[in-house]
Order: C-alpha cells, then structure tokens, then sequence
C-alpha cells in the first residue's frame, strides 16, 4: 500500500493542471529518475552487524518492495520473508526474483499453473 499511495502522490493529474499531489502541496517538483521497477531484483549491501565473517558476503540478493516513508530508502523482502530498509543498494531492473514466469527461485510460487511461454502484453499509447 505504501508503494502505491508514493507513486499516486506523484503522480501528474489533469485536474490540477498536470501537477502532482507533491508539487501542490509542497512546491517540490518530484525527481522521477530514482523510481525502481516494483519486485525487481536488488542486490543490498549488508552492514557489519549482518554479516560478522570478514570473508562472509558483502551484499545479499533481495526482492525490490517499495519505498520507506519520510525516508530515503527503500523497502526490500529477504527469501525468508523478512522487511530489509536501506539507501544502499544496487537494482537489477530486468531481473524478478519471485516471478515465476521467468524460472527464477522463489520461496511461494503465485500461481500453480505451469509455465505455458513468454506472455506478451499489447498496451495502447
């Protein structure tokens, strides 16, 4: 829900002059180049108390889930189903690590019909 309301609140409505809810309110313009593909993959960069072995693994791969309110970060899911927050982070827009479409490893599959293909979607501009 948080991830939703961010992106409504941001976005341009017709009705207030194709200005966002943000920019009427607060006079901010929003910066649209730091918004992420929603359940992309993420490689997050773990602090000391995470990871105590000094050969252990600096970053760990996470699930992209929104954006932190009042905050900079970003919200990231562990495997394990566990909330993640930080700024540090490296996003791989084309990779989705619960998409069970594009046979990668996930811990509950959405659905349990099998894979029939790519799928492709027409949208109209």
């Amino acid at each position: 829900m948080d991830h939703a309301i961010h992106l409504i609140n941001h976005t341009p409505i017709k009705w207030l002059d194709w200005k966002t809810p943000l920019e009427v309110v607060s006079g901010l313009v929003p910066d649209f180049t730091k918004y992420k593909v929603f359940g992309c993959a993420t490689y997050v960069y773990l602090p000391e108390e995470v990871h105590p072995k000094k050969m252990g693994p600096r970053s760990e791969l996470m699930t992209h889930i929104g954006y932190e309110p009042s905050t900079k970060g970003f919200k990231f899911m562990y495997v394990s189903n566990t909330i993640f927050i930080t700024a540090m982070a490296t996003f791989d827009e084309n990779l989705f690590p619960c998409c069970p479409i594009a046979h990668t490893p996930c811990s509950r599959p959405l659905h349990s019909r099998p894979f029939s293909g790519p799928v492709e979607y027409a949208f109209k501009a």
